[in-house]
């Protein structure tokens, strides 16, 4: 929920709110439409929006309007982050395509949360475009990855932040196991990122890393990698990718240290545990590969292999 609450720089200086007698909070000029609520919605506005700025003022995390939004689903508190979300939008409809984000907590947390999300960003006024995406994501967060690719390709075509759009197609390219095409889109999202003098998110930074793994360029796959889980300690696939950067470097007790990390984290894919047990094996660390092996039964129940 990127910048959703907040101003463009994602904080709000501490002058903007000031606690006065009976825990009432007062407001400059940085949120002028409040006063257009009243009774219940207004106080539960300024609660969240104090919890928010309290919340991401003390996180140390490069996203903390993303930590927000996991903070409250962990929480189960769906219904306070689609009302907070959706009285932004309201007021600043600009942030329309912070719709994506928002959807995809809502979906993690929600079997139903696909259509609601949809159904919700479109009745806010999203274009085809932003639609595209957002329904992409959804499908490759299923595993759906061929039509979640076609999806993320055609989004290309008319949504207004083409960065946001390749990072995710990289990843999806990633996801599919397709690493000469994930390449090719991640060299097209840096270029654009540069162009924007702007950073790669924390997808657009994994699939570059993805594919520093490909080419074969180890020493660097592993610095980043190693920033990569510093940054976010239970992502298996970073771990994944440092252990086999490690590895590649003769780095054996780093690489197990990392392969049982990505183990310790990770999701019950048939891809990615084809990919741990090849890295098992690769470092010759059979008590890890009875775990990996039931894991991967789990994922895929009818493969033998």
């Amino acid at each position: 929920m990127k910048a959703a609450t907040l101003g463009a720089t994602g904080r709000a200086p501490a002058s903007t709110l000031r606690v006065v007698r009976r825990n009432a909070f007062c407001w400059d000029d940085a949120y002028p439409w409040l006063s257009t609520y009243g009774g219940g919605e207004r106080r539960r506005l300024s609660r969240l929006l104090l919890e928010s700025q309290d919340f991401m003022q003390g996180c140390e995390l490069s996203d903390p309007q993303e930590a927000y939004a996991a903070h409250k689903v962990q929480r189960d508190e769906l219904g306070d982050l689609v009302f907070l979300f959706e009285v932004s939008v309201r007021h600043r409809p600009e942030l329309l395509k912070y719709a994506v984000l928002l959807a995809a907590y809502v979906c993690r947390a929600d079997a139903d949360g696909e259509g609601r999300a949809i159904s919700a960003a479109a009745r806010l006024g999203a274009t085809g475009a932003q639609l595209r995406l957002l329904a992409g994501e959804f499908l490759l967060r299923t595993q759906q990855r061929a039509p979640a690719i076609d999806l993320l390709q055609a989004a290309l075509r008319g949504h207004e932040d083409r960065l946001l759009v390749l990072e995710r197609l990289a990843w999806a390219h990633c996801h599919a196991d397709d690493l000469a095409a994930a390449a090719e889109v991640t060299d097209a999202a840096t270029a654009e990122a540069g162009r924007l003098g702007r950073a790669l998110s924390w997808m657009g930074r994994a699939a570059c890393c993805e594919v520093l793994l490909y080419r074969q360029r180890w020493a660097e796959a592993s610095d980043q990698l190693r920033e990569a889980v510093l940054e976010r300690p239970t992502q298996a696939a970073a771990h994944l990718g440092l252990a086999i950067a490690l590895g590649a470097q003769h780095l054996r007790d780093e690489a197990i240290e990392a392969a049982q990390a990505a183990l310790a984290h990770a999701p019950c894919s048939a891809l990615f545990c084809r990919r741990l047990v090849a890295v098992c094996r690769g470092l010759c660390a059979p008590h890890l590969l009875q775990d990996v092996y039931r894991l991967a039964l789990r994922a895929a129940p009818g493969d033998a292999e």
